[in-house]
């Protein structure tokens, strides 16, 4: 929030449920203070026969003891838009929702966006319809025009639109896997490259082919993991549009 500070239109809101749903952050000066006050407290005290057992007895009655059951806490597992790296209820109130909406569509459609006061479905369909405000600035992030499909250019995200995976050997034990035609979805290769680099923790880059084309580069075979990470990445690709290229031949990745 701090990084976007007036520029983003909902960003009080935005904070407001953050610290609503996870509390507000302290000060290192209320953090000593709290430790502080720990300390003088003391911890768990010994019995009488010097047991120190973090059970204790806090009552009895007809002469059974009552002992407080132990509590274990257990992580909150939270899913987080591979976009714009929050949980899906706050996506809305960013300048990235439109980019997040295929995302947001495939994992949480039901959710109920507070601004929109419709499910991200029913936004996710008057989208499609090209109906309402955000059809009309999805068309305009696309060019302004917003031209049907049968207006634009072949393969430009169309049904001839394809995105291959190749695998290649450099060296005797070193491979690099080669991804071709995200750019032809308006993904932009340079931010799909650090998410895979990231992903699996070696080198991406982006590198203009023999044929003018241009290609992500990772260091290491991965291509039969790639295509599950690209529907997770960039649902706009669908499964039949992801190829593997073995000698010159291209196979379907998914059956």
């Amino acid at each position: 929030v701090e990084k976007t500070q007036g520029k983003w239109q909902n960003e009080e809101k935005l904070m407001e449920m953050l610290v609503k749903k996870y509390g507000r952050e302290y000060s290192r000066k209320e953090d000593r203070q709290a430790k502080a006050g720990g300390a003088k407290a003391g911890g768990p005290k010994s019995s009488a026969g010097g047991s120190d057992d973090t059970t204790a007895t806090i009552g009895s009655i007809g002469g059974a003891g009552l002992l407080a059951e132990s509590t274990e806490t257990s992580l909150r597992q939270v899913l987080y838009c591979p976009v714009d790296g929050m949980p899906p209820e706050y996506s809305e109130y960013l300048p990235t929702f439109l980019d997040c909406l295929p995302w947001l569509e495939l994992h949480s459609p039901d959710l109920v966006l507070t601004t929109k006061n419709r499910t991200v479905r029913e936004v996710a369909e008057e989208v499609h319809g090209g109906e309402g405000e955000l059809a009309e600035k999805a068309k305009n992030r696309r060019g302004g025009a917003g031209q049907p499909n049968s207006q634009k250019k072949k393969g430009k995200g169309g049904k001839d639109a394809v995105v291959t995976i190749e695998r290649s050997q450099r060296q005797k034990r070193k491979f690099v896997t080669s991804v071709v035609g995200l750019d032809l979805f308006d993904i932009k290769l340079k931010d799909a490259a650090k998410k895979m680099g990231r992903k699996f923790a070696c080198g991406a880059s982006v590198n203009k082919m023999p044929d003018g084309r241009q290609s992500i580069d990772i260091q290491g075979d991965y291509s039969y993991d790639l295509p599950d990470l690209i529907l997770e990445f960039f649902p706009v690709v669908g499964k039949s549009a992801i190829m593997f290229l073995e000698a010159g031949k291209k196979t379907k990745a998914f059956d």
